[in-house]
């Protein structure tokens, strides 16, 4: 599991005004947690990018108990971003299909309710 600032994190916390989670320090870049953080995710809403060699570790970390616990997904908030490539870089056009991604997202999460 990764968090940290990333490249589009402090995007998202600017231009969106999401506030990111306790875990994630903003001053290390693709910090590496361990998987017993995970009762610590108490997150509304969870979007995860599994890595293209990370696929395996996502799945198994989705079929723990310790995940089945988290208000997220006993609620249905956690969405899977595909296609993400323009989260892995910088720049305008970037970050906008980042912000995109999110409103898309949270739009549905929104509507749902």
């Amino acid at each position: 599991m990764e968090g940290g600032i990333g490249y589009t994190g402090p995007v998202l916390w600017q231009a969106l005004g999401l506030t990111p989670h306790q875990l994630v320090n903003m001053e290390k870049w693709n910090e590496k947690y361990s998987l017993e953080l995970i009762p610590q995710l108490d997150a509304d809403v969870l979007l995860l990018m599994p890595e293209i060699d990370g696929a395996d570790t996502a799945r198994a970390m989705q079929e723990s108990a310790l995940w089945q616990q988290l208000p997220a997904v006993q609620s249905g908030n956690v969405y899977t971003l595909e296609g993400y490539s323009h989260w892995l870089t910088y720049g305008i056009l970037a970050n906008e299909r980042a912000i995109d991604d999110v409103l898309a997202t949270l739009g549905t999460q929104a509507a749902a309710r």
